[in-house]
């Protein structure tokens, strides 16, 4: 087994565990994955990065919409488009409301007695959400019958995603580095003049 020792935290560890880099002489980065994970948290990357590219998502939906599309046929092409998803989903809120009615009334009044000082929209959507999560099995049950395919899981949701944000941002690099200098700006460690910005 290759191992390698990390200019940062000095201990050895497997080869796998470093980023390829080909301009060193064993084609591994000298700084562990998990060294460099550290690293770029406390230069905000890891906050910073995923909340312009949601801003970057929000300017540009139409087109984001369309890398996701693009990503799922790619990634998952048996499973369902999101539009009639959407449509399953709310066909399937509407028949458990049916169906459970009474649970939905004993969350509200639960909510009620509990929180008096909460508004009405407040105390609707919180009993509509625990009413969901406790019929949950049931209610992606019914989306799968309307939808007539099977969803995304939540690690292939998060690769489409990934995919998605990441074709936005190749189409828009000038904006996406301007989002992230304003991000790392938020956080009092801004973007050095003249410093190599991260494309990835």
């Amino acid at each position: 087994m290759l191992t390698k020792r990390c200019g940062d935290c000095c201990q050895a560890k497997r080869a796998e565990l470093f980023d390829i880099d080909a301009t060193k002489p064993d084609g591994r980065s000298a700084q562990c994955k998990d060294c460099r994970r550290q690293r770029q948290n406390r230069g905000g990357y890891g906050t910073c990065r995923p909340r312009a590219l949601a801003e970057l998502a929000r300017r540009h939906s139409f087109e984001y919409q369309h890398y996701r599309e693009q990503a799922r046929l790619e990634l998952a092409p048996n499973t369902t488009p999101a539009e009639v998803w959407d449509q399953a989903r709310g066909r399937a809120l509407a028949t458990l409301a049916r169906r459970h009615r009474a649970d939905w009334h004993r969350y509200h009044q639960q909510l009620r007695a509990a929180h008096p000082d909460w508004p009405p929209g407040r105390v609707f959507y919180a009993a509509t959400a625990q009413h969901r999560r406790t019929h949950r099995a049931e209610l992606l049950k019914l989306m799968a019958t309307y939808a007539g395919a099977r969803p995304a899981g939540p690690k292939l949701l998060a690769k489409v995603t990934y995919r998605a944000r990441r074709l936005l941002q190749l189409a828009h690099p000038e904006e996406y580095q301007a989002l992230y200098a304003a991000e790392r700006a938020k956080i009092g460690n801004p973007i050095r003049p003249g410093a190599r910005r991260r494309a990835a």
